[in-house]
């Protein structure tokens, strides 16, 4: 298949064009580029000054080549993006991207020093910001408009029209022309707009391939009830939402404290409505989640309540399926229970109150009059065909659209849809079941629909605690569906600090040993030299603030290690192993072999949790061999088939049984959820090239 692509005509554009096809052909396997150069309104008027020129300056004719199918795609400088692309044109920032500062770039010939001496410095500017910078920084200086690829605004430089000129570092990085930076501004001088140093692509919407392809980048946005009155209310979930956000759009109406859970990077952005005040357009709120989720960034919208309960959750998704964008929603805790249960106020008594109704009086104006009302039945799961019943001998339809709600919220939830006729007369609808259940009686089927690279994909994630937030977070970040169903608990097997005297190396081989292992150690700076075995456990050194001596290249376990072990002398050498009571001690062994001498220690046990039925999943995700095991021996060799099955590390995927097609990435938790997505999205494309 090949893929017609369009990009502007200067050497720039043509360059990072070329750059961005080197990583997408690898994600695109099959497929061919065909590439088309244009010239913009930007390229055709070089006198009008920039900040007087329109938002698709430098992308309509390209824009308007996707709407006419005679491109696929374009590919451009993030920061030439309109805010409001044509309708039907759709795009998303690729994560490959240079650093976003500007620079000063001098006469060829001028030092910095002499440049600074001088009385009034022309200075060519192509932006408000980048003239105000000048302006404060060199008072005296006077700013001409300056306009053009860059190969002719250093030829206007270099002849003698200007002493400097501002530009983008990224701009001079991709031409090879790095040198010509006489001074990089640091972002706290000059901000720098949106998406510069970042290429974006843009495409038709809905494109199938495309949008496939941009699964790979974008993370799925997260819906958190904010609770309502205090930040205590907010579900734990939420608040970790939170503590991971690249970015925040939060409702008026909560608790402030919330955003402290924020990091301090994070961009917050307060889009709230009150009564008869609405400070953001609804549309402009689901444009900036929308946004936000195409340029790569992990989003939350925090919404009062429950966002499902009168908070306009339904047009915030609908935009978002609208573009294919992936989220998951956290429920919060509503108004209706703080005001209730949580003032004394109970709506239901035994022999008092077994129901009530929730409304609002107010209404949008060409909103159709609502004759009905959905009803909520708790407890209901066993007298469901009786109810059912009831509600047609009142008047219900037969068609009367109905759903019962097994384990809401829980590992076994599910989910059994029908009509109120065919509840009332088809006993083995329902399944026999010890879960709770609640029957709802005209709604509307789910309004949650999946996308994403996972797209909805029930993963079961039988790692140990300690690795659970990490693997829910990217499950979710790629639209899969995470299931935490750890099989096994560690425990340390002692709490006295280690006696590190007199050993030269520590062997710590997972992210959880150097966790368990450096809580104890009472003095950091007493520690020896530290070896590990990947890149995971690199990261959880860096929490630490420690480096690894000896870390294996590729190869991320146990003989990779030994053959970066390899290159030291190990001759009269003691080395401290630290390990798990399931550890593999090839390790020891091979170091020893090398001339150590090899100290093996006890440091934390593998117990296998409490059985528990085998929830409904497509996908198994393993961390250890502990995990294999257990599970193996648990639900059998049969429990492998028909699933997806993903093992982090060499030791992992050697413990399931033979003939399992599995599935591993570079050793990391992150690159083996990467493997399934990318395992994932290349059998659709393949799909998609068969059509």
């Amino acid at each position: 298949m090949t893929i017609q692509v369009g990009t502007r005509g200067s050497l720039l554009a043509r360059l990072q064009t070329d750059f961005a096809l080197q990583h997408l052909s690898k994600l695109l396997p099959g497929c061919t580029f065909s590439v088309q150069t244009f010239d913009t309104p930007g390229d055709r008027d070089l006198t009008t000054p920039l900040p007087q020129t329109p938002g698709d300056f430098f992308t309509r004719d390209l824009d308007q080549a996707i709407l006419d199918r005679r491109l696929d795609l374009a590919i451009h400088s993030a920061k030439d993006l309109p805010e409001n692309p044509p309708e039907g044109v759709d795009w998303i920032w690729l994560p490959w991207y240079e650093p976003p500062e500007d620079c000063l770039v001098l006469q060829s010939g001028l030092d910095l020093p002499t440049f600074e001496t001088l009385s009034c410095p022309r200075i060519g500017v192509s932006s408000a910001r980048r003239e105000a910078w000048c302006q404060a920084t060199y008072p005296h200086a006077r700013c001409l408009p300056v306009r053009g690829a860059i190969p002719n605004r250093l030829a206007q430089l270099d002849d003698g029209r200007y002493d400097a000129i501002l530009t983008a570092c990224a701009a001079l990085n991709r031409l090879g022309l790095a040198h010509r930076i006489a001074r990089v501004i640091p972002l706290s001088e000059l901000a720098p707009p949106p998406g510069q140093g970042i290429l974006a692509i843009t495409f038709r919407r809905a494109d199938p391939l495309l949008t496939l392809l941009r699964n790979t980048f974008v993370k799925a946005v997260r819906f958190v009830g904010a609770g309502t009155g205090n930040a205590s209310l907010c579900t734990l979930s939420g608040a970790q939402d939170l503590a991971d956000a690249d970015i925040c759009l939060y409702d008026e109406l909560l608790d402030p404290a919330l955003l402290d859970y924020l990091p301090k990077q994070a961009i917050r952005v307060p889009v709230g409505k009150r009564c008869a005040a609405h400070s953001v357009p609804q549309e402009t709120i689901c444009r900036l989640i929308a946004d936000a989720a195409r340029q790569g960034k992990r989003v939350v919208r925090l919404k009062g309540g429950d966002a499902g309960i009168f908070g306009r959750l339904s047009e915030e998704i609908a935009w978002l399926d609208r573009y294919g964008l992936p989220y998951c929603v956290r429920p919060g805790v509503s108004t209706l229970s703080v005001a209730t249960t949580g003032t004394g106020r109970l709506l239901t008594c035994r022999g008092r109150a077994h129901g009530f109704t929730v409304e609002t009086p107010r209404r949008s104006a060409d909103a159709p009059r609502q004759v009905s009302h959905p009803r909520v039945l708790f407890m209901a799961a066993k007298v469901a065909r009786e109810e059912a019943r009831k509600l047609l001998a009142q008047g219900y339809a037969p068609g009367t659209f109905c759903a019962v709600v097994y384990g809401a919220g829980g590992l076994y939830e599910r989910t059994v849809e029908t009509t109120l006729e065919a509840l009332s007369k088809e006993p083995s609808l329902l399944p026999e079941t010890h879960l709770p259940g609640l029957l709802l009686v005209d709604v509307p089927p789910s309004s949650y629909h999946p996308h994403g690279a996972l797209g909805g994909l029930r993963v079961l994630l039988t790692c140990s605690s300690a690795l659970q937030p990490r693997a829910i977070r990217l499950v979710e970040d790629w639209g899969g569906i995470p299931l935490c169903f750890p099989l096994f608990r560690l425990v340390p097997v002692a709490n006295q600090s280690p006696d590190l005297s007199g050993f030269d190396w520590v062997v710590l081989s997972s992210p959880t040993a150097i966790r368990i292992f450096l809580e104890r150690v009472e003095n950091l700076r007493t520690l020896p030299r530290v070896m590990v075995c990947g890149p995971g456990s690199e990261a959880e050194l860096r929490r630490w603030r420690l480096k690894a001596d000896l870390l294996p290249e590729g190869d991320f376990g146990a003989s990779g290690l030994l053959r970066a072990a390899e290159r030291i002398s190990w001759a009269g050498k003691r080395v401290l192993r630290m390990h798990s009571s399931k550890a593999d001690l090839t390790l020891s062994e091979g170091l020893r072999l090398l001339g150590a001498e090899v100290e093996d220690c006890l440091l934390y046990r593998n117990e296998p949790l409490p059985n528990a039925p085998l929830p409904d999943c497509e996908c198994l995700f393993f961390a250890s061999r502990s995990a294999v095991e257990i599970y193996r021996a648990r639900y059998g060799e049969g429990a492998f088939k028909g699933r997806r099955v993903v093992a982090l590390g060499g030791p992992t995927s050697k413990a399931l049984p033979p003939g399992i097609d599995w599935i591993e990435g570079d050793g990391t938790l992150e690159g083996t959820i990467r493997a399934l997505a990318d395992r994932l999205r290349l059998e659709q494309l393949e799909r998609l090239l068969r059509k």
